[in-house]
């Protein structure tokens, strides 16, 4: 006796996240039950140490984080100006940076 597997092909499809964020403003947006914030800002200072960790993902989708300030970072003892992105598959777990505000 022979056994059937049948597979079913379920398609997801991602919201526009730009129309949630344009319709709220700017404002965080609840999406299946998860807050998702399209920008957050925190007060640091030159020569402030940060780290970033990528504890864990749980989506379907590239993950990331992108770090700007008026000045530059030096990470890896590089000075990258303006902004910096990090990928979670692409990145290490940790990176160390350093804040050079104007």
């Amino acid at each position: 006796m022979s056994q059937l597997t049948r597979s079913v092909t379920q398609e997801i499809s991602m919201p526009s996240f730009e129309d949630l964020f344009l319709k709220s403003k700017g404002q965080p947006v609840d999406y299946n039950g998860r807050t998702i914030q399209m920008v957050d800002r925190l007060a640091v200072a030159d020569g402030q140490q940060l780290k970033v960790t990528f504890e864990s993902v749980n989506a379907e989708w590239r993950q990331g984080v992108c770090l700007t300030t008026d000045g530059g970072f030096v990470v890896n003892n590089q000075t990258v100006k303006k902004s910096v992105v990090l990928w979670h598959d692409t990145a290490p777990r940790e990176v160390l940076l350093r804040v050079q505000s104007k």
